[in-house]
């Protein structure tokens, strides 16, 4: 991938912006006050699930999931910062294709997270009692996701300080030979 991919951070930075400017998150989160969305702090018990969806009544878990529509857009917006952010300095890097498999691996298994974390709290809101296998695996995909999504960044950042480096070591090198050569241009 290409430097000029970078643009695609900015882009999705802005994307997850207005996703969350004006999507329904507001609206649900003071919905949910005083608790935060499953996204942000997963219940852990069907008793948790089930107290939360009662406070919610039938219209908060409609405009839940029409949250999560609008989520579903929001891991898109995190794929495409996430991408170009590890692929690029791979591409200085000149790291090899099973490598780079490995880091749009990376990448991609927040979105992949988020998406199966959707999915179940999709599902605990369609239902009257929960089963706690779900509601076990709603929160495991969210604590996973946001574990993946920050050591995707810090990936991403040893990336770039390892190109960084290794572009300073080269210009180091190549000014190094220069100021040998004008030495022994100016001592012969």
């Amino acid at each position: 991938m290409r430097a000029r991919a970078l643009w695609l951070v900015p882009i999705g930075l802005a994307g997850a912006f207005l996703i969350f400017r004006f999507g329904p998150y507001a609206a649900l989160a003071a919905a949910l006050e005083p608790h935060a969305l499953f996204d942000e702090a997963p219940a852990l018990t069907t008793e948790a699930v089930s107290a939360r969806c009662g406070e919610l009544g039938a219209e908060g878990r409609s405009l839940y999931l029409s949250f999560l529509r609008w989520d579903c857009l929001a891991l898109v917006a995190h794929t495409l910062i996430l991408l170009p952010l590890l692929l690029v300095p791979a591409s200085l890097l000149a790291l090899r294709p099973s490598r780079r498999l490995a880091l749009i691996a990376i990448a991609m298994l927040p979105g992949a997270l988020d998406l199966l974390e959707n999915l179940g709290i999709a599902s605990i809101l369609g239902s009257a009692e929960p089963a706690s296998w779900l509601v076990g695996l709603t929160a495991a995909a969210t604590g996973a996701k946001l574990v993946l999504f920050t050591a995707a960044l810090a990936t991403a950042g040893g990336l770039w300080a390892w190109a960084g480096w290794r572009g300073i070591t080269a210009q180091s090198r190549r000014f190094g030979a220069r100021l040998q050569r004008e030495r022994a241009r100016h001592s012969s």
